[in-house]
């Protein structure tokens, strides 16, 4: 079983896929019937579709740490803010906690996003 796909409602379809493609470094939405769709996984998409309902979800991705560092560097590239975490605000940093280091960032749509690593062990 896996999530084949869920809506997400934003200001502006293309925009908003466009902008997670390009940080995630995903292949190219492509137009499906009324939603924009961004392929997140072999299985899943997330399917942008325009509407005046602002209604802000979050939205998290487990990543390897090399894609995290890479998606970190495309934010940065990108000048979109990101931070530690809602609570702190858009503070240019990452947080580690309870084995995981990862970063939030925003849609225009208001949306957030939590990209996820786990923290390396070291060995003993």
């Amino acid at each position: 079983m896996w999530l084949d796909h869920t809506i997400v409602p934003v200001t502006d379809a293309r925009t908003s896929a466009n902008l997670l493609a390009a940080i995630l470094d995903l292949a190219t939405p492509v137009d499906a019937g009324p939603f924009v769709q961004a392929r997140v996984g072999e299985h899943t998409t997330l399917d942008f579709v325009s509407t005046d309902r602002r209604e802000p979800h979050h939205y998290a991705f487990r990543l390897s740490a090399p894609e995290l560092d890479a998606a970190l560097a495309r934010l940065v590239a990108m000048a979109v803010p990101y931070g530690s975490g809602p609570a702190s605000g858009w503070d240019s940093r990452c947080y580690e906690e309870n084995g995981d280091r990862g970063v939030y960032f925003r849609d225009p749509s208001g949306h957030v996003y939590e990209l996820i690593t786990k923290l390396a062990v070291s060995g003993t």
